[in-house]
């Protein structure tokens, strides 16, 4: 909700550096994202879809 709120009422575009973020991640820093995520007992949901063929 807080991205919403910057964007819309703030006109905060906070997401426009996601793809560079997400493609600066290593596996190693992954792995340490997901432990501290595990280790603060948050609830991780896995949602897995295959792959759209014939694109």
């Amino acid at each position: 909700m807080n991205t919403l709120i910057a964007y819309y009422k703030d006109g905060d575009d906070i997401t426009q550096d996601y793809m560079r973020i997400v493609d600066g991640m290593t596996q190693e820093k992954l792995r340490q994202v997901l432990n501290r995520l595990v280790e603060q007992k948050n609830i991780i949901e896995v949602v897995m879809s295959p792959k759209n063929e014939g694109k």
